[in-house]
């Protein structure tokens, strides 16, 4: 380990192996939808590992949105950031199934841009506000 370059993460295919199959067991219990967080897990030489398992990315911005469509061709690719830059917004759009705004403003901002006609058929706006600790969920389709 001392002639190892540092930084760097060191991953080990055996337990990455052993997760896979920990996931694959519990969405088959679960009947649930499970999605990659690419900034907690970048490792894209990896990726080609999980797409039969995983159903998709979850993406915290554009670049991490196209990684994630082009190593998960099939899968559903959604997209959060706490604050889209609206000169990317339209290829966020391109590269996702789904947008997850943090604001209220965010989602009318965009509305008024109307980000919804772009690729109305794969975008879902998702909105989460807080109130009272409890997150409440709206979907504008």
């Amino acid at each position: 380990m001392q002639n190892i370059p540092t930084p760097c993460h060191i991953i080990s295919l055996d337990l990455l192996k052993q997760n896979i199959e920990r996931i694959k067991t519990f969405k088959q219990l679960s009947d649930c939808k499970i999605l990659l967080a690419v900034k907690g897990f970048s490792a894209p030489y990896l990726f080609e590992s999980m797409t039969e398992i995983l159903d998709g990315i979850s993406a915290s911005g554009l670049y991490e949105a196209k990684l994630g469509k082009q190593c998960f061709t099939e899968g559903y690719i959604q997209t959060y950031s706490p604050a889209f830059r609206a000169e990317q917004i339209e290829d966020v759009v391109a590269n996702s199934n789904s947008i997850i705004f943090n604001s209220y403003n965010q989602l009318n901002l965009y509305n008024k841009l109307q980000v919804q006609e772009l690729h109305h058929d794969q975008l879902c706006l998702q909105f989460f506000y807080l109130i009272m600790k409890l997150k409440l969920r709206f979907v504008f389709l």
